[in-house]
């Protein structure tokens, strides 16, 4: 659970009321008594956005309660940024920052873009996701001396070396950070991208040599992840049909529960996808913490996913090696109580 400061938490409840007015002009109290620009970013806004998407984990926000309170997170961040001055000017060069490819959540990459401006660079924002073919294009036209990327989830983690293989081809260095590539380099490392662990590293990452290769090691994990995402719909096939074996209960779904399942065994699938690209197991379970979270504070009984997990262990091919070995670590982990299971009573 975040843990918010005094203002934070002053500006947290003023955004859960989804008053817009008040949060820009609570932001500009704040900036006048003298709190630092960067400050109010990273110690107040960011916090204050985490926090209500863990809100949101916990179903004590509702989608449409997330969406408004980021949108006036968002407002107050555009107040910020045009009646903030960062004092004196240092030109540190031009910068790109963009999503990963698959990754619309813009704010968080606005929040670094304005702390990089209010640093110096001269920053031009590409916004959510891009086709890497454009923007390509773009930075060979363009020309900035970095392109910062965001990838906000962990399933964006193939958007991110897409975006990196990229500006890479156009000869313009590349960094990237958020919090779907965890709180250490080990992700990006794995990729052969230079990781910055806050906005406030760029210049140490840029500065260091981009990681030792692993060519032929990275080929063969992306292959792996590449082919099993491809064949999503026969893997969930093929799960749902061993539920259905263990739990007959599931023939009376409705078509709503039914999709239900489908989805959140193709979101399961695709993070175990990420997990083989990036080489990071702990991804994978810390998914499965955040989904049970998600699924038990819904109403659904603790037993949902570790029985969905026995299922879809027992249908991933052997010959996806690194896939098998992390569905059945995690299948064994979640200790499934198949007896008197029963999954997705909630109608959600």
């Amino acid at each position: 659970m975040t843990t918010l400061g005094a203002p934070a938490l002053q500006l947290l409840q003023i955004v859960l009321a989804r008053s817009t007015r008040d949060a820009a002009a609570f932001i500009l109290a704040q900036l006048d008594a003298g709190q630092a620009l960067a400050t109010l970013v990273t110690e107040v806004l960011a916090p204050v956005q985490v926090e209500v998407g863990e809100r949101w984990q916990r179903n004590a926000l509702s989608t449409a309660d997330e969406h408004a309170a980021t949108a006036v997170v968002d407002n107050a961040l555009a107040t910020l940024a045009l009646t903030g001055s960062a004092g004196q000017f240092v030109d540190r060069g031009s910068m790109a920052v963009v999503c990963a490819e698959g990754d619309w959540h813009t704010l968080p990459a606005r929040m670094a873009a304005e702390l990089w401006r209010w640093d110096g660079w001269d920053v031009i924002f590409l916004g959510g996701s891009l086709p890497p073919g454009d923007l390509g294009t773009w930075l060979s036209a363009a020309r900035p001396d970095v392109l910062a990327v965001t990838c906000s989830v962990p399933l964006f983690i193939p958007g991110t070396l897409r975006v990196g293989e990229t500006s890479a081809a156009a000869g313009v260095p590349c960094v990237v950070g958020g919090r779907g590539l965890g709180p250490d380099a080990r992700r990006a490392d794995a990729l052969g991208l230079r990781w910055a662990a806050s906005p406030a590293g760029l210049e140490a990452a840029l500065d260091a040599p981009p990681p030792a290769g692993r060519a032929a090691e990275l080929t063969d994990r992306r292959s792996e992840s590449q082919d099993l995402e491809s064949s999503i719909e026969d893997v969930v096939d093929a799960a749902i049909g061993v539920l259905t074996d263990r739990l007959p209960a599931i023939r009376d779904y409705t078509p709503r529960q039914m999709a239900h399942t489908e989805k959140d065994y193709a979101y399961i699938v695709r993070f175990l996808c990420a997990a083989v690209l990036c080489d990071d197991p702990r991804l994978f379970s810390e998914f499965l913490d955040w989904q049970q979270t998600v699924l038990t504070s819904r109403g659904l009984p603790p037993s949902v996913l570790p029985t969905s997990m026995a299922a879809l262990a027992d249908v991933i091919p052997e010959n996806y090696r690194r896939a098998y070995a992390l569905c059945r670590t995690a299948a064994g982990s979640q200790a499934p109580a198949l007896v008197g299971a029963h999954p997705r009573t909630s109608t959600r």
